[in-house]
């Protein structure tokens, strides 16, 4: 039998995600079922969908079936505001050339024109946090869009953004900093985007694992508070994992300039089914399905999804066993001297030596997520407030590597974590002895 060839490198130009055990199975020549894999924030615990009815598997999927209107009544709003999608990420590289062609007629808050047609808006530039989910600032740049980078600590220079800036992106909790936005400060953003003919995309794709509904105005807080019934770590920016993340999801989503992106994969630990939806204005929702075509969502997606949302009972259940989850893993990281920050399905932390800890967890089966130290490319316009004196009381993100770990699931799990930090730690004093 002839020799597979081998594995092609990962090019230069393909966003590198977590979830990639492949390249530690390779590298470490361990067997899958040998590692415990932290690199994700999916939720290890999945949501335990039924048997689908035998029929589906010979069915075309039915995209007129109820699945938007389920997703309404979970999100919040109205189902001619929600677009299925077989994930979002088809959509993130979409929506720049879609929302560039569409720019030529003004959204209704943009200054009205006497000239009849109206003339094509420029095409404007965007904005992206320097540290968040890799899709975006590519997919603005392969469309021709100019990209200009902000620290997704730092909010208060997205108050004034640039004139040429039609389109910003910002992730809420963000991926992997954990940093939150109020919703309030949300539309204060879409307010002056939709005046220039812009757009405000917000990817909510953590969002599920809070413990708030769509629009709620005590969890809508700027500062969180630290826990009280976990260790505290001197350096630690903490961002646990209440008060919530309130969405920006309404019964008048339909308003110009804004586009929210779900996700059914993260919270309900349903990745491998590739679901998730758009909610924005029917006009978007059009232009993407007109794009993406017909039968984006499989048949045994769909059912997975419908069950999913419509049970409430186990996501009351398991955002509190999340919380609980996340509280675990926090002590732990910070009683090995890891300043991490969390969110109920993941802790992240600025680390120079984080390919180090990378490594070093790789040894004993563990793997774990590591970013590259940000690094800001914009105008002086939304460059970040590095000052060590913030009025704000904000800590800017650090040029530093980072480490995202995901909820290890288990008592068992966190136990192994525990222990290889625990030995890890040993063998640094004992070589600095």
């Amino acid at each position: 039998m002839p020799s597979l060839p081998p594995r092609p490198s990962v090019r230069r130009d393909v966003v590198v995600h977590g979830g990639d055990l492949q390249r530690a199975i390779d590298r470490y020549k361990r067997p899958r079922e040998a590692w415990l894999d932290l690199s994700t924030g999916i939720n290890p615990q999945a949501y335990p969908v039924s048997m689908p009815p035998p029929g589906i598997w010979r069915m075309l999927p039915d995209d007129h079936d109820d699945l938007a209107e389920v997703a309404a009544a979970y999100y919040g709003c109205h189902a001619s505001a929600i677009l299925p999608v077989a994930g979002t990420q088809a959509v993130i590289r979409a929506l720049p050339g879609i929302l560039a062609a569409m720019g030529s007629v003004p959204n209704a808050m943009a200054p009205e024109s006497t000239c009849s047609p109206p003339a094509p808006l420029p095409l404007g530039d965007a904005a992206v946090a320097t540290l968040t989910y890799g899709e975006y600032a590519p997919a603005f740049t392969a469309a021709g869009i100019r990209v200009h980078r902000f620290d997704p600590a730092d909010p208060a220079p997205l108050d004034t953004l640039p004139d040429t800036v039609r389109y910003l992106v910002v992730v809420n909790p963000n991926n992997p900093t954990t940093d939150r936005h109020t919703v309030a400060r949300l539309h204060r953003w879409r307010e002056t985007l939709a005046r220039r003919g812009g757009t405000l995309i917000v990817d909510e794709a953590f969002a599920d694992a809070y413990a708030c509904a769509p629009v709620d105005a005590a969890m809508d807080r700027d500062v969180a508070e630290t826990p009280t019934d976990v260790p505290t770590h001197p350096t630690a920016p903490l961002s646990p994992p209440e008060p919530g993340c309130a969405s920006i999801i309404s019964k008048d989503i339909t308003q110009d300039g804004l586009i929210v992106l779900r996700s059914v994969g993260k919270f309900f630990g349903l990745a491998g089914i590739r679901a998730g939806f758009v909610v924005a204005s029917p006009a978007v929702c059009d232009a993407l399905r007109g794009h993406l075509g017909a039968w984006t969502v499989a048949g045994p997606a769909r059912h997975a999804a419908r069950e999913a949302l419509q049970d409430r009972p186990w996501q009351e259940a398991m955002r509190q066993t999340l919380r609980a989850q996340s509280r675990g893993l926090y002590a732990i990281l910070v009683k090995h001297g890891f300043p991490a920050r969390i969110t109920p399905l993941f802790a992240w932390w600025p680390y120079a030596e984080a390919l180090t800890l990378q490594a070093q967890l790789a040894e004993y089966g563990i793997w774990i997520r590591c970013f590259p130290a940000p690094s800001f490319q914009t105008s002086p316009s939304v460059a970040p407030d590095t000052s060590a004196d913030r009025a704000d009381g904000l800590t800017p993100t650090p040029s530093l590597p980072s480490v995202r770990i995901g909820l290890p699931g288990t008592d068992a799990a966190l136990t192994r974590l525990d222990q290889a930090l625990q030995a890890i730690g040993q063998a640094k004093r004992s070589a600095s002895a």
